[in-house]
């Protein structure tokens, strides 16, 4: 077994379609199938149902990809530590990020790297849904995100970072921000922004329901919420935490009855092996 064949495995597992998956590894089709046969006789298992129409993974398929996906990870890991030492790093960490965690996790990896200069940080950001497939993945040693996008990975380990209040934006042109604290009866008929990466039948059942209200726009950005409120599109749920990085044409109330939503530090405990990533979650 090799990473290149795992690779194969991945790509058919995600495509189930051999011709998708040749071409998307730069392979002829029977070579992909050759691989995939090897690895299956090597395994011993049959990991997909395959017929002259469909490409199913089987029960134990199913079950192998998590492994693959994290041997291919790991393997992807170990020639970055390779690299790291050769560089004179001490240490490294890739660090996986949505949309609002940027202002939360700043203060804490500020006191980090100044504890540990040496260490090597690497940020990406995304949305949750693609956040918590990287994660699972094994791109990262650890993500910070909304306790919903955590609750979607399998086999990790959380701590709360943040569980504050949140509250509502609007633009200054907007009548509500005479208010001095706003209700939920106050939003009624108001146009709500929102990320769009939440279930958004779910997610307008319930502001329609405690807000009598069945307006929505839908973004994939932070920024995409501040641009609309701004422009007195909408009003949008903020956490508290990035209030007070708000331009002057945006109000910030919080509300009476609060959202349970919270923030964590997600990581596989096998990780806990880096003890850079170990010193960072005790200043979580």
């Amino acid at each position: 077994m090799n990473i290149k064949t795992l690779e194969y495995f991945i790509k058919l597992a995600e495509t189930l379609n051999f011709t998708k998956a040749a071409n998307e590894c730069f392979i002829v089709q029977t070579a992909m199938s050759r691989q995939i046969s090897s690895l299956e006789e090597e395994l011993g298992v049959i990991l997909f149902k395959r017929d002259t129409r469909s490409v199913e993974l089987t029960d134990v398929g199913k079950e192998f990809y998590w492994h693959a996906l994290k041997m291919v990870a790991d393997h992807a890991h170990a020639l970055e530590r390779i690299n790291l030492v050769s560089q004179n790093h001490a240490s490294s960490l890739r660090i996986g990020i949505g949309p609002y965690e940027q202002a939360l996790l700043q203060p804490i990896l500020k006191r980090f790297v100044s504890e540990n200069p040496n260490t090597l940080i690497l940020i990406e950001q995304y949305n949750y849904e693609r956040l918590a497939r990287y994660f699972q993945e094994g791109h990262y040693d650890m993500m910070v995100c909304i306790n919903h996008c955590a609750d979607r990975v399998r086999d990790s380990e959380t701590k709360v970072v943040y569980n504050g209040p949140w509250g509502i934006i609007c633009s200054t042109d907007n009548p509500l921000h005479r208010k001095e604290e706003i209700a939920d009866s106050d939003l009624k008929d108001q146009t709500l922004i929102n990320m769009s990466e939440y279930n958004i039948n779910e997610y307008k059942a319930d502001m329609t329901k405690r807000f009598a209200t069945s307006k929505f726009i839908y973004v994939n950005s932070i920024s995409g919420k501040l641009l609309l409120v701004g422009s007195n599109l909408g009003v949008a749920w903020i956490p508290e935490f990035i209030s007070n990085q708000l331009p002057p044409d945006i109000k910030y109330f919080r509300m009476k009855s609060q959202v349970s939503r919270y923030f964590v530090c997600a990581y596989q405990p096998d990780r806990l092996t880096n003890p850079a990533l170990e010193q960072l979650i005790q200043l979580m």
